[in-house]
């Protein structure tokens, strides 16, 4: 097993934990923010997708884009097919609660716990229009045929609005209960609301009076649906049951059972033959509407269902979750079609590709991601089959090499959205590191069996193999010179190898923890490693000696980057600080403190840039300025 695998496992089973807590309580809240004194400061790119709970999902009509929103208080419009990043929108300043696009296509809706409602063009991402009116968080919002909106919210009224003009036609009041879900009819002449006192109400949209009132649920009553022939209603309710009742009479046709957590969401295909429901169980189920039985279950998310939507064909369904993640299905068969998200475990190596001005990323959840350094968009994602440990770019930012748990490296075409070139073959466990001769003509890889292999790029033939540590190999650096690659191990050693004959040159052999990173830097004799027992420690090449061991993360350091004058190293480390070291002093200053483990670094060629990645899948991008 790789080192970084069995380092990385304690703290994964105290993540699913902190997910199922979060996902039990999902009380609107903002991002956690640095500490003030940061010298960083904030950090001009997040690259990511939801940061937070996912809690509002649309389908724009022509199926062409899906709309999430999150309790990190953005709006995200995705490409449906490609599953890339479109548009970011931001301006609530609390959690979305509820979505809908304009029957036209042209405009999106917002609900959120802020209180407001928002109206955005879809393309532009603009702010239209800013709905106020409620006293407390919108708890539901939906868009009847006659575009009119009728929304819902904690301070105990539900209001219609004029959306031309931005004006409440008509407020209800629902005390003492709030509301928590809507829905409306075909002919848009009623809307039907589900509360928390376990009641359905239906309402005469033109006088606002309540015509009928259906009894039958156990708990609150949070999702809301209305066949297409507008005869039926399906309700889902926190007693982890459906219901399907009649609009005309209000008779309780079927109650549906299958869900083992509260049922969130539910919608009607539109032949109003099927149900499909999500719940916080983390699964969607479709039922067959005549007979209320289930037909199949479709699992994939790490945590509970807060929304979904179907496309207007029927054909798709798409789930938002609080593991951040938008997932769309194949209705029919169940099948995941696609998942719109940042990286969803931890960043293990970034870089830089200043040809192309991209960022490239490589993560344990076995993608790799291309984003733009620009906007922070995210360009493309490739599927890598194994855990990515590694990334080398060639010069012209063509081309990347991943180095992977399954103990292969891989070639990639990075205009692509395709498999791998080729996949090169050797190595008996996992690839940890790798790297590219500064002429771009061979890929030098590092691996826990122990042995630093060289491969030709272009036909990926292994050109020869290192061996001398006696445990897992998990980082490299190149001399200025590109002529010795050196080499950093669990067996406490960093060894100094020649590329051209592969004969080893020296064994630096003075530390007594095993090795996570290392650097050179440019002045071709100093080098620099990091540590499990928290240190790092400055070596002489020339000698072999070590000259300093620095002191000041308290947790194991994770990744190393020399500083784009040549003259200093920053760290990343478990104790989520960057720190920044004066090699002649030892003296550390602490950059920035994340909310979670550091787990790589990356200077861009210029110097203008600083990315890293952290262990909950999230990359930040700093402008880096030397003073």
């Amino acid at each position: 097993m790789s080192p970084i695998r069995l380092f990385a496992r304690l703290p994964f089973i105290i993540l699913i934990l902190s997910l199922v807590l979060v996902a039990c309580n999902p009380t609107p809240g903002n991002p956690a923010s640095p500490p003030p004194n940061d010298l960083l400061g904030k950090p001009y790119l997040l690259l990511a997708g939801h940061t937070d709970l996912v809690t509002a999902i649309a389908i724009t009509p022509d199926r062409s884009k899906v709309i999430s929103g999150s309790r990190d208080l953005t709006i995200k419009v995705w490409d449906l097919t490609s599953g890339q990043l479109l548009n970011s929108l931001e301006g609530h300043t609390d959690g979305i609660s509820s979505l809908a696009v304009t029957h036209d296509g042209q405009q999106i809706i917002s609900g959120s716990w802020d209180k407001t409602i928002k109206v955005w063009d879809l393309t532009s991402g603009q702010l239209v229009r800013s709905l106020e009116g409620h006293t407390e968080g919108v708890t539901a919002i939906v868009l009847t045929p006659q575009s009119q909106l009728v929304s819902a919210a904690l301070d105990r009224t539900i209001k219609v609005w004029d959306l031309t003009r931005g004006q409440v036609v008509r407020s209800l009041d629902t005390s003492p209960e709030v509301v928590a879900s809507l829905a409306v009819t075909p002919d848009g002449t009623q809307f039907i609301s589900g509360s928390l006192d376990k009641t359905i109400k239906v309402w005469d949209l033109a006088s606002g009076q309540i015509t009928r009132t259906l009894t039958g649920h156990n708990h609150s009553v949070n999702a809301l649906a209305v066949t297409p022939d507008g005869k039926q209603i399906i309700s889902g309710s926190s007693d982890m049951t459906l219901k399907v009742w009649s609009l005309a009479n209000g008779q309780l046709l079927h109650t549906l059972t299958g869900h083992t957590g509260r049922i969130t969401a539910v919608r009607v295909t539109p032949d109003g033959k099927q149900i499909v429901s999500g719940a916080l169980d983390n699964t969607l189920k479709v039922w067959d509407l005549a007979s209320g039985q289930g037909l199949r279950s479709l699992e994939g998310h790490l945590a509970g269902i807060n929304a979904i939507e179907l496309a207007g064909d029927g054909k798709r369904v798409a789930s938002a979750a609080s593991d951040g993640a938008v997932k769309v299905w194949a209705v029919a068969t169940g099948q995941l079609e696609n998942s719109f998200e940042g990286h969803t475990d931890f960043v293990s190596t970034v870089a830089v590709i200043q040809a192309q001005n991209q960022i490239i990323t490589g993560s344990q959840d076995k993608t790799i991601k291309l984003w733009d350094l620009t906007t922070g968009r995210l360009l493309r994602s490739l599927t890598a089959g194994a855990s990515v440990y590694g990334l080398a770019v060639t010069n012209d930012g063509r081309q990347a090499i991943s180095a992977l748990s399954d103990a292969t490296l891989k070639v990639w075409d990075l205009a692509a959205s395709g498999p791998s070139l080729r996949t090169l073959t050797g190595h008996t466990d996992s690839v940890n590191a790798v790297l590219l001769t500064p002429d771009g003509k061979q890929v030098i890889s590092a691996s826990s069996d122990k042995t630093i292999k060289i491969w030709e790029l272009a036909g990926g033939q292994l050109v020869r193999s290192l061996e001398g540590h006696t445990d897992s190999v998990n980082a490299l650096a190149l001399t200025p010179d590109g002529k010795q690659v050196i080499s950093a191990s669990s067996d406490k050693t960093i060894k100094i190898w020649e590329l051209a004959s592969g004969q080893l040159v020296r064994s630096l052999e003075q530390h007594p923890s095993s090795m996570t990173s290392v650097v050179m830097l440019p002045d071709g004799h100093s080098v620099v490693s990091g540590a499990i027992d928290n240190t790092l420690q400055v070596w002489d090449s020339t000698t072999g000696g070590m000259i300093r061991s620095l002191s000041g993360h308290a947790e194991a350091v994770r990744a190393l980057a020399v500083t784009p004058d040549g003259k200093g190293v920053i760290s990343g480390a478990w104790d989520k600080t960057i720190k920044l070291w004066n090699l002649n002093t030892g003296q550390a200053q602490t950059l920035y403190t994340n909310d979670e483990a550091i787990f790589s670094l990356a200077f861009s060629a210029d110097g203008n840039w600083l990315v890293c990645g952290d262990y909950a899948g999230r990359v930040r991008v700093f402008k880096w300025n030397e003073k």
